[in-house]
């Protein structure tokens, strides 16, 4: 700041052997105005000027030459102190839009079904996008004549522009699941519109295509208090899907179980011929005061653990096709307070 005009009106008041209370009381302001002027903190009033330059014996034009280099300063002083503030807060935006886009997670879940035709229909189909993953479950998929199912095969890809990408083929009668860590883009790309995937009905005695049918994604919940934690506080510690688990480790565990290693993406049930996917991340936590939510989805149901800080643990299992919840184990008699909690988050599962 300049200071060249607070150091001009207190030597002037010492050379008359002024105090600032004597020169207060010459032009009827309190001694600390005179000592906020002369420490530059304030300036005279235009009505001021002529009395002060007067009784101090100071020229009005050389006054206003050093009022008018001071009045550019403080201007400066300031509007530097507002971009100072404005850069503060563009700041803590950023660090707080950052960590909310790497932390906080937009849960969605979509109905998916194909667009209304007499052909083919899918029933209980459900897509849920996260920050964590991408998880696409294919419903029930009947035909107009349900015994010709087992003729036809379903290829699964996304078109949007000039952007191609083949997704997947399955037979019509088995039960398809995408499951992809949100980023990796093989299956759904990070600029992945639901909007433009399509289905391919295909004659497996000829391979040809029957005929072609867009996707139909139907929004049920968007919910961003969902957050996913790798090992909550309070959580269970025995969870299944370890996405640090080695491949090999991984493939030879499953057999053990009795599953059939056939991809990166899929296990195959030996009893029925099914497709099973094993997700290296598929639980979803949700806290509620001292509860903690555990989801598991897979299929056609939705499955959890509810579990309080003393310990009380409830596991539940919600049916997509017949929407009933059920008590497995654990804290049962507690049920109908657990079975309110439980509803109340999962109430997007049912058609709105």
């Amino acid at each position: 700041m300049n200071n060249n005009l607070g150091k001009m009106i207190s030597k002037a008041r010492k050379d008359k052997n002024l105090s600032q209370s004597a020169l207060a009381d010459k032009l009827h302001v309190s001694r600390q105005t005179i000592s906020k002027w002369e420490n530059n903190t304030s300036v005279p009033d235009y009505d001021l000027i002529k009395n002060l330059c007067k009784e101090l014996d100071l020229k009005l034009g050389i006054f206003e030459k050093a009022l008018w280099n001071y009045s550019i300063e403080d201007k400066r002083r300031k509007t530097n102190k507002v971009m100072f503030i404005i850069l503060g807060i563009i700041i803590i935006i950023s660090v707080f839009m950052f960590m909310l886009v790497k932390y906080k997670n937009k849960f969605e879940v979509y109905k998916v079904s194909i667009m209304e035709n007499n052909v083919i229909k899918m029933t209980n189909g459900v897509f849920i996008k996260s920050n964590v993953n991408y998880y696409l479950q294919f419903g029930k998929i009947t035909l107009k004549n349900e015994d010709d199912i087992k003729n036809y095969k379903i290829k699964l890809y996304y078109k949007k522009d000039n952007d191609y990408r083949y997704m997947a083929d399955f037979n019509a009668n088995e039960t398809l699941v995408l499951n992809e860590k949100s980023g990796y883009g093989e299956y759904f790309g990070k600029h992945f519109d639901q909007n433009n995937v399509y289905i391919d009905l295909i004659n497996k005695s000829d391979n040809k295509v029957v005929n072609s049918y867009k996707l139909n994604f139907k929004l049920l919940f968007r919910d961003s208090k969902m957050f996913y934690f790798k090992n909550p506080s309070g959580a269970l510690e025995d969870i299944d899907w370890d996405e640090t688990e080695d491949k090999d480790c991984m493939i030879e565990r499953l057999t053990k179980d009795g599953y059939k290693y056939e991809d990166d993406y899929y296990v195959k049930e030996t009893k029925d011929g099914s497709f099973i996917y094993y997700p290296l991340i598929d639980i979803f936590y949700f806290k509620k005061d001292n509860l903690f939510l555990q989801y598991n989805v897979t299929f056609n149901k939705i499955t959890g653990k509810s579990f309080e800080y003393n310990e009380k643990t409830m596991d539940y299992e919600y049916d997509f096709i017949n929407k009933k919840l059920k008590c497995n184990t654990g804290t049962c008699d507690n049920y109908e307070e657990y079975n309110k909690i439980i509803m109340d988050e999962l109430n997007w599962l049912f058609d709105k």
